[in-house]
């Protein structure tokens, strides 16, 4: 009989089994209806086949008639089936593992600047971003790869405003000469710009 249904279709790339184990092709013929046959026509084609289409000629349609032993009963076919399932993404305890260890290196960073820095030089947020940039490089040559959870390089505007605002400059500047007299608001500069 014809009946209304709803079918879902979501594509997705490979990157998505880091986060949940993708189902096969075959995941879901547990709860398929299955057709018992005597033995697989031309030993390849059987009932399931038959049922979703897969067999067009007619005398190979009818070659795997002859050979079907049993169907499904009746209220085994009339089934409603409800399913979901949900995942849990919560990134955030990587992220701030990562993040501190970015930051320290950061704040190394930023002594070697102080030093070498021509004087009269001051850290500006354009200059904090090569600095950031320059940490993530420091940090990924010492076996430490800083990256989000999707394992992309870890960028200041990808970060959370807590940990964002300890990468400002007021806050990894040690030497307070080092700092503009204008202090430019270094969260907006970095979501403008996005560095």
């Amino acid at each position: 009989k014809e009946a209304k249904a709803a079918v879902g279709l979501f594509g997705v790339d490979n990157s998505l089994s880091q986060i949940a184990t993708l189902r096969g092709p075959d995941d879901m013929s547990s709860i398929r209806p299955t057709v018992t046959m005597q033995r697989k026509a031309f030993d390849t084609l059987d009932g399931q086949a038959l049922s979703v289409g897969r067999i067009r000629g007619t005398f190979a349609a009818e070659a795997t008639v002859l050979r079907v032993q049993s169907v499904p009963p009746p209220g085994e076919m009339d089934t409603v089936l409800y399913r979901s399932a949900e995942t849990e993404f919560a990134p955030i305890s990587e992220l701030t593992d990562l993040f501190y260890i970015a930051l320290a290196e950061l704040h190394l960073q930023t002594r070697s600047w102080e030093s070498s820095a021509a004087k009269g030089d001051v850290m500006t947020p354009k200059q904090m971003a090569t600095l950031w940039k320059q940490t993530l490089s420091a940090c990924e040559k010492d076996g430490h790869a800083i990256v989000d959870p999707y394992g992309r390089p870890l960028r200041l505007h990808s970060l959370p405003s807590d940990l964002l605002a300890l990468v400002s400059p007021a806050q990894v500047v040690a030497d307070a000469t080092r700092l503009p007299e204008d202090v430019e608001n270094w969260q907006q500069w970095v979501m403008k710009e996005q560095p």
